[in-house]
């Protein structure tokens, strides 16, 4: 009896044994599906990360064509710009003007003729300081525009522009005044007799060239 005791424990032994072995290898087993699932999980996040780079790489690069194509824009605008720059400075050089300047302070005429040398080259400045003079000039030298000093010493300038205005032959010239006096009425009563444009002393230059382009039909681009 007692050895079949010892032989039913011996035989209970083996079987818990085998029982603990087979948990130890579910346990294993357990762990090496949790070390294969954390692997796919590392594999997923690279993934990810991996598509991340991928579409911080695209965005870069599509930023590169748009910053491209940008500049490429700019030197388009650029060479366009040079070539009207160039086309107006051919306009400038093949028109001929003649302009009539009415003025009495010499200081003023050089620097007008000065003016002309630089931006018209090609432009005939005639220049008389006595208003009484105009329309004969205007008439004789056949003149495309008339730059008017209203404060001369002999002759009202409004009566300059009244008698440019009457006569047949001068009351197309364009007319544009030049005057210290920025008073509101004689402004007014000067584009009222006929002047097509009133600029004060000093001068602008640049606004007053332009003007004097529209006139002779030289549109800068």
């Amino acid at each position: 009896y007692q050895k079949n005791e010892k032989s039913d424990r011996a035989d209970e032994l083996k079987i818990a044994n085998i029982e603990l072995e087979h948990q130890k290898n579910e346990k294993s087993d357990r762990a090496d599906e949790l070390k294969i699932a954390n692997i796919e999980l590392e594999y997923q996040k690279n993934e990810k990360a991996d598509r991340a780079n991928e579409l911080k790489i695209a965005n870069i690069e599509l930023e590169h064509q748009k910053n491209e194509k940008s500049d490429r824009a700019n030197e388009l605008k650029i060479l366009k710009n040079e070539l009207d720059k160039n086309n107006f400075e051919k306009d400038i050089n093949s028109k001929h003007g003649v302009v009539l300047c009415i003025e009495d302070n010499k200081k003023s005429i050089e620097l007008l003729k000065q003016v002309f040398s630089l931006k018209r080259p090609n432009f005939e400045i005639i220049c008389s300081l006595n208003g009484k003079e105009t329309v004969e000039l205007a008439i004789n030298h056949q003149v495309d525009v008339i730059l008017l000093d209203m404060n001369l010493p002999n002759i009202d300038g409004n009566k300059i522009i009244k008698n440019l205005q009457t006569n047949p032959l001068t009351q197309n010239i364009p007319i544009i005044v030049m005057s210290a006096d920025v008073s509101p009425d004689q402004i007014e009563k000067a584009l009222k007799f006929g002047a097509k444009k009133h600029f004060t002393k000093p001068l602008e230059f640049g606004a007053f060239i332009e003007t004097i382009d529209n006139y002779l039909g030289i549109n800068k681009k």
